[in-house]
């Protein structure tokens, strides 16, 4: 019985088998995929490579010119301030007086700030930009009425 189930089997196999039934280009054509050469694999992935390169490249200098043109203000320390022709600048101001505050905006912007309440408050506030925002964020923050003359 074991000897006719072996030859069963056998001969099933040399009735099924063909030259080329293995083949690997062959079998991803019977399953409708298409075969990619292994170079060609390689090929993708090193552009897709270079596009991230590029990619981190642009942000890069995107970054670098932006944090050129900004100029950060603390009042923690009276750092030197440079005058930059687009007049964006950076001021940190940690719980100081407002008059403090107008004194170093006056300063980087190159302007007179003019309606200072005489209460003189206090100010705590993270900005970047133009100083025509800033004034108007103060006055939003303190209910006041400081204006710019130039």
């Amino acid at each position: 019985m074991k000897q006719s189930k072996m030859s069963d089997d056998l001969s099933f196999v040399i009735r099924q088998y063909s030259q080329d039934a293995f083949n690997r280009s062959r079998a991803w054509k019977s399953l409708a995929l298409i075969y990619v050469p292994w170079w060609r694999r390689h090929i993708v992935a090193a552009a897709c490579s270079a596009t991230v390169l590029a990619a981190a490249a642009a942000a890069t200098m995107y970054y670098v010119s932006h944090e050129e043109r900004t100029d950060t203000v603390s009042s923690e320390s009276s750092p030197v301030i440079e005058q930059y022709s687009d007049t964006i600048h950076r001021f940190e101001f940690n719980d100081i007086r407002i008059s403090e505050a107008a004194r170093q905006i006056e300063h980087a912007y190159g302007l007179k700030l003019e309606g200072i309440p005489a209460n003189d408050p206090f100010i705590t506030l993270t900005f970047e930009g133009n100083p025509e925002e800033l004034v108007s964020l103060i006055n939003e923050s303190l209910d006041s009425k400081i204006t710019i003359r130039k």
